[in-house]
């Protein structure tokens, strides 16, 4: 953008990458994360399950790769549950942790 004035530190485009998936590095879509979430907690099929169900779909997973991703979903979304804590307390709700 040539107009004679240079751009504002404050308003020059970021230059870096944005990762889409919700852990970065991470074979895992946000597609299988979401499906082994909601079957663990909307279908209440546990990961020992999930993932032998996996094996006789030819997807083989080891236990300790399932739960690390688990733990990362984890991390990226109670941060988000935060605001609803003070809503909760406000009612004389419990907070699940």
């Amino acid at each position: 953008m040539s107009h004679g004035k240079e751009m504002s530190v404050t308003c020059r485009p970021a230059l870096f990458p944005v990762h889409e998936e919700l852990i970065w590095k991470s074979y895992a879509s946000n597609k299988l994360l979401a499906q082994f979430e909601v079957r663990k907690y909307m279908d209440h099929m546990p990961f020992n399950r999930q993932i032998n169900q996996m094996k006789r779909d030819g997807l083989a997973l080891a236990p300790s790769t399932i739960n690390d991703w688990h733990v990362n979903v984890c991390d990226i979304l109670v941060p988000n549950s935060y605001p609803n804590v003070g809503i909760m307390l406000e009612k004389g709700k419990s907070v699940p942790w």
